[in-house]
């Protein structure tokens, strides 16, 4: 059964974990997100229709970012291009948790998209240029499912603590946000072709 693993030397094990990890990290990231979509509007004050909005172009830039890894991997070489997509996708996704917006949020999903979509494209190609054939489909599937096994963490029912943890995050972002009551004005002043 994992006679594959055993063939593998050192540097092809070491790129097998990277993968891995990543892809696993990636739809732990996905997951999550979807799972806080009513924090977050909640928090930052957007609508189901914005949430969603950002979701799906999370996963367009995923699409597009997909074909920007193959084409630099291509050209700077597959290593370097993986390292730099999992920097990438990984500091723009720890950045979309200091979004106060919308614009941020959105704009912090899309490049974490890029990132994400070249990540997986690159690694599969590095790790199976370094596999023999006969076990290239083995490999790629066990670190393929290394991304759908982190759902069932996901999905598991918090405890006590857990939900009281979530909800004082919750209660602490909605005291960081200035409340604007229906009778202020906007803090923005009218366009010119308002007046």
């Amino acid at each position: 059964m994992t006679s594959w693993y055993r063939a593998m030397d050192g540097k092809t094990r070491r790129v097998f974990w990277t993968c891995s990890f990543g892809w696993a990290m990636d739809t732990a990231d996905g997951l999550v997100f979807q799972y806080l979509i009513p924090v977050l509007v909640a928090g930052l004050g957007i609508t189901l229709a914005q949430a969603s909005l950002i979701t799906s172009a999370n996963y367009i830039a995923a699409a597009l970012g997909g074909w920007l890894g193959g084409w630099l991997c291509d050209r700077f070489g597959r290593a370097r291009i993986l390292q730099f997509t999992i920097a990438w996708f990984s500091f723009f996704s720890f950045l979309s948790g200091f979004a106060h917006n919308f614009h941020e949020l959105l704009a912090a999903r899309l490049a974490q998209g890029i990132g994400f979509g070249a990540e997986w494209a690159v690694g599969a190609v590095l790790l199976g240029e370094m596999l023999n054939a006969r076990d290239r489909g083995k490999v790629l599937g066990v670190v393929h499912s290394g991304a759908a096994s982190n759902s069932w963490k996901l999905c598991a029912k918090p405890d006590r603590k857990e939900k009281k943890e979530n909800q004082a995050m919750v209660n602490c972002r909605m005291r960081a946000r200035p409340k604007r009551s229906h009778s202020q004005p906007p803090s923005h002043p009218p366009s010119a072709a308002a007046i």
